[in-house]
Order: C-alpha cells, then sequence, then structure tokens
C-alpha cells in the first residue's frame, strides 16, 4: 500500500508494526481499497490489546494471524467447530480412581503429548481434541506416541463433512470400530476431501484398543482434575470473544470468555502461579498462536468455567490389552 494512503488515516507511526505483522504473516490483499480496510481492523485489534494489557498483568494479548479480522469474521471463521456432545458415555468419579489428587499436573513435560497442530480454515477442531486425547492415551497405555490422522477422521466419519464441525467423542467412537491412520501416511489437508481409506494407510492406532469414552461431570472443576490426573482430556470452551481471539501469555481471567463453547481443544494439565489457580490447553491453531500454541485458563472462576472449559470434558478408554 501507498505510505500516503496509510498516513492519510493518522496512524503512521503504525505503519512499522503493520509492514511486519503482513511480513510475518505472508499477508497480500487484492487492492489498496482492501488493504486500507484491513489495517484499519489491524489498528483497532492492537487498540483493544494494548488497553488491556494495560489493565492487567495476569494475562497478555497480542497480534497473531487473525489480527487482521474483525471479531466477528475471526468468530464465524474459527469458532463454528464444536457441538455439544452426545448424552452416551460413561460418566465416572475420577477422583475415586486416582486417591490424591496432585497439586499440578503439565503431561506435554511427560512425553505423552505430540506437538501443536493446526487446523487452518476447516472447523476439524473436533476431530483435532480427540486425536490429541487418543494420541496421548495411547502413549501412556501402550508406551507408544504417534501422531495420527485428523484427516481419515474429518473425510470417513458420518457423512464425509468434518470441515463443518462435529461432537467431541465423535472421533472416539470411530476409532472404536475402525483403525486409526498414521498422520503421516494420511496427511491433514483441511478439506471435506472423499475418504481414501480404500488405498491403505499406516496404522497408528488399532481398531479396538478405544473401548469407549468417559464423560467427565459438567461443571465440576475437581471432576476435570481428577480425570488429568490419569490423562489428557478432550474440552470444549467458548473461544469467540476477543480475550481469546487475541490471547498471548499469562492465565486469561476474563468474565467476556463467556461459556457457550463453540470450539474443542485439549486440556493437558492444571497448576498455580502466583496464586491464581489455572488450567493448561493444548490448542490447535499453530504454534503461532497463544502461548506457542496453548493457552492457560482461570480456575475457581465458578459455574462453567472459564471460557465454558469445564462445559463437556471427555477422554477415551483403552484397553491395554490389544497390541497395537
Amino acid at each position: 500500500m501507498k505510505l500516503s494512503a496509510l498516513l492519510v488515516v493518522g496512524v503512521g507511526a503504525n505503519i512499522d508494526k503493520w509492514e511486519s505483522w503482513k511480513l510475518k504473516h505472508a499477508r497480500h490483499y487484492e487492492g489498496e481499497a482492501e488493504e486500507l480496510h484491513r489495517f484499519k481492523i489491524f489498528l483497532e485489534n492492537v487498540h483493544y490489546m494494548e488497553t488491556s494489557n494495560s489493565r492487567t498483568d495476569r494475562y497478555k494479548l497480542g497480534t497473531n494471524q487473525f489480527s487482521d479480522m474483525s471479531n466477528e469474521e475471526y468468530s464465524r471463521a474459527q469458532c463454528n467447530c464444536d457441538i455439544a456432545r452426545p448424552s452416551a458415555g460413561v460418566q465416572v468419579d475420577a477422583s475415586k480412581m486416582v486417591g490424591k489428587i496432585a497439586s499440578s499436573i503439565d503431561w506435554t513435560t511427560k512425553g505423552i503429548v505430540t506437538p501443536v497442530k493446526d487446523q487452518g480454515s476447516c472447523g476439524a477442531c473436533w476431530a483435532f481434541s480427540d486425536t490429541g486425547a487418543m494420541e496421548s492415551a495411547q502413549a501412556l497405555y501402550h508406551n507408544t506416541l504417534t501422531s495420527l490422522s485428523e484427516q481419515q477422521i474429518v473425510s470417513c466419519y458420518g457423512n464425509g463433512k468434518g470441515c463443518q464441525g462435529g461432537g467431541i467423542n465423535n472421533g472416539f467412537t470411530y476409532a472404536e470400530q475402525t483403525s486409526l491412520c498414521t498422520e503421516e501416511s494420511y496427511p491433514y489437508t483441511a478439506t471435506n476431501a472423499k475418504c481414501k481409506l480404500s488405498s491403505g494407510c499406516d496404522t497408528g492406532l488399532k481398531a479396538g484398543v478405544v473401548t469407549g469414552h468417559v464423560n467427565v461431570h459438567k461443571g465440576d472443576e475437581n471432576a476435570l482434575m481428577a480425570a488429568l490426573n490419569l490423562q489428557p482430556v478432550s474440552v470444549g470452551v467458548n473461544a469467540s470473544e476477543p480475550p481469546f481471539q487475541h490471547y498471548h501469555s499469562g492465565i486469561l481471567d476474563n468474565a467476556a470468555c463467556g461459556s457457550n463453547h463453540n470450539h474443542a481443544i485439549l486440556a493437558v494439565g492444571y497448576g498455580t502461579e502466583d496464586g491464581q489457580g489455572y488450567f493448561r490447553i493444548k490448542n490447535s491453531w499453530g504454534q503461532g498462536w497463544g502461548d506457542s500454541g496453548f493457552i492457560r485458563l482461570a480456575r475457581g472462576i465458578g459455574g462453567l468455567g472459564q471460557c465454558g472449559v469445564l462445559s463437556e470434558p471427555s477422554y477415551p478408554t483403552m484397553n491395554s490389552a490389544v497390541l497395537v
């Protein structure tokens, strides 16, 4: 864009920040008018971040791949992939299974969580949440950490339109009857591509290893903590509000986050920092979002928890006797 066009709106001091952001995220726009439109949105978002950051030290907001999108655009694009979980599924009081609940736990430090992935523009968060939980459960039960194929679930489960969203537990249900391919042999394309199982793949998780799933008690923080003492847990959250969109680091504690879950992610632990409890969450928006792809959500909020993290926790059960 011409420098003069930006200066007209009285924000010349932010041009370098804008140009650096475009370069980092490989942004190219169709014409000067579109770029000016995006630049104005970028400035509004930066102003929101700076205002928020001046009010709290508990968490910080920052630019990411969504910084040239209005909150409405971002919400439509990224926050429509999780629907309510089915009622089927065993409910277990995990606290009776683990005894004393640890004061903190982080499964990413124990070698049973795969690296952060990126769902792109496909609404397949539910598939990423479920594969993440199954990858970690398999690593715990079978001592094998294997990245599983989200694309297989997106393309082959149900009507093969997984980019339009799905429910937590759907991936678990699918894996009970169907072997899951490795990520490498059935790579992700972020599309509703036709199911390609007929052409074969390398098995990453054998059918029959997943025996079902457990629905953690809704709205029960202690129940989720107890479940996390067993393994990582799929959770639903409200990701549509600005604090989540622009999250960068720290413990997110903001009532504006809401609780109407529209995004599925993976809880990998919990802890306490400076007296504030939190749940640590692995997202599926790449390592450039948030804290290297993770977010920490405040505990002790009540109700359905920060951003609704207590709205539908669930994890897969495994048959340790079935060989992978």
